[in-house]
């Protein structure tokens, strides 16, 4: 799935007034039961501080899978 298409589902879900469930160990997020990346544009799009649950992923939590090379947007974050 292309990061247009998790952008897309990202913001259906925030928009829809959903949590989004973020996974504290590699960063991706739950959309419909599926874990994906999440592109920065999507985490800028939605307001972060209130939208994003955080929990640990299947992979992760089995100890299968690496944290991404590219750390996502921190929220907290002021330019």
């Amino acid at each position: 799935m292309g990061a247009d298409e998790v952008t897309r589902r990202m913001l259906a879900t925030y928009e829809a007034g959903d949590m989004v469930t973020m996974c504290a160990w590699c960063r991706r997020v739950e959309i419909d039961g599926e874990w994906l990346l999440a592109p920065r544009a999507a985490l800028t799009a939605i307001d972060a501080q209130f939208t994003l649950s955080h929990s640990i992923c299947p992979d992760c939590a089995a100890g299968g899978r690496e944290a991404p090379r590219e750390p996502v947007a921190d929220s907290r974050q002021r330019s």
